[in-house]
């Protein structure tokens, strides 16, 4: 019987498969780091679970539709499949299915043409989707452009070029 400092390998293989414990429970259960559980999985030849779901290919077509059809964003189709959006943008990609752009966004990059025309101390109003106009500031930083952002109301923010 394999043993680490009084932890049976056999006990933590048990725990892992049948009780269905996750390598954080499993380290929380040991008293461990995550780490230390990974590298026992490795060290004693213990082959982890599959991580998420598979789609099937009722699944793919059913995915595919809700995206063509239904003109559904990939995380509403990845959370009415079951799966993550990682999923689906393989399967996107398996296919050679380009991704609609959405949010009022063209092939172009409407947001990120808009950014790069502003001059220093410009002014201009966007609207924004969600909850949040930080995917402004990670577009801008991801374009070497530095700006600040007041809110104007809901979805309407006040954009300044500063750098």
């Amino acid at each position: 019987m394999n043993k680490i400092d009084n932890i049976s390998i056999d006990e933590m293989q048990r725990l892992y498969e049948e009780e269905n414990l996750s390598f954080r429970q499993l380290a929380k259960h040991y008293n461990v780091s995550f780490q230390s559980i990974q590298k026992w999985f490795v060290k004693f030849s213990i082959k982890p679970k599959p991580r998420g779901r598979a789609l099937t290919e009722l699944d793919e077509d059913e995915a595919l539709r809700l995206y063509h059809e239904e003109k559904l964003p990939t995380t509403e189709v990845a959370r009415r499949s079951g799966v993550n959006t990682s999923r689906i943008d393989s399967l996107f990609k398996r296919y050679g299915i380009e991704k609609i752009q959405r949010r009022g966004r063209k092939k172009g990059g409407l947001i990120v043409d808009r950014l790069r025309k502003m001059e220093i101390n410009q002014r201009e109003l966007f609207t924004f989707a969600g909850k949040s106009y930080n995917g402004l500031y990670i577009t801008a930083k991801r374009i070497g452009i530095k700006i600040s952002v007041r809110s104007r109301g809901d979805a309407l923010c006040l954009v300044t070029r500063i750098g």
